[in-house]
């Protein structure tokens, strides 16, 4: 993604860690982290990892990651932040594991520049890759998902923006066949001048 290659650099400065996540939120990330750490789960993947901040924090937490990004630039200076980390190139629309293979997926505030009827397709893909009994953490900004928007970055860079109703994720998670085990709402703060949100659905686990 063009966009974001130009952006790298600037985005690894203005976003260095999690100081722009409400404690709310990092208590949602330490839950999925705690539900991705079951034994035998397998590796769990950050898709759409940027630079590699909330990545370095899971892995802080104990978790064996994958960062997954779209844009060679993010992955780069990724890589050279987090030297020890694995980063790898891919689209979250078709992912590179095989069925079952991962033991969770956090798509932090990644799925942003889909369209929201082309969000069907990617957590559909999402539910194949998950490990029975593995979780899903998905991050996204609330609003009118018809009506997209331009965010433009201090260097000129601008992206656009979709946001997503908590009721649609909620449907997108059910319709791929995850089960829905939290939601959280965050209402406009500091900086942050729209409400965000999250949700963690986890897939089935095998019967016996």
């Amino acid at each position: 993604m063009t966009a974001y290659d130009e952006l790298a650099e600037q985005y690894a400065v203005m976003l260095p860690d999690l100081r722009a996540e409400s404690a709310l939120e990092l208590a949602m990330l330490s839950t999925f982290a705690a539900a991705a750490g079951q034994p035998d789960l397998g590796p769990v993947a950050e898709l759409g990892c940027g630079t590699g901040r909330v990545m370095s924090h899971l892995r802080s937490l104990g978790l064996g990651m994958i960062g997954m990004d779209l844009s060679r630039g993010m992955v780069s200076v990724g890589r050279r932040a987090y030297p020890g980390a694995h980063f790898a190139l891919g689209s979250i629309a078709a992912l590179p594991f095989a069925g079952g293979h991962l033991g969770g997926i956090l798509a932090w505030y990644s799925t942003i520049h889909t369209p929201a009827p082309d969000l069907q397709h990617v957590f559909h893909e999402f539910a194949r890759a998950l490990a029975p009994g593995a979780p899903l953490l998905v991050g996204f900004h609330v609003g009118d998902e018809n009506q997209p928007r331009k965010v433009t970055y201090p260097n000129g860079v601008s992206l656009t923006v979709y946001d997503l109703d908590p009721a649609t994720a909620r449907s997108l998670a059910v319709g791929a066949g995850l089960t829905v085990r939290a939601e959280l709402m965050r209402a406009p703060e500091g900086k942050k001048t729209r409400p965000r949100a999250c949700l963690l659905a986890t897939k089935s686990a095998r019967r016996v």
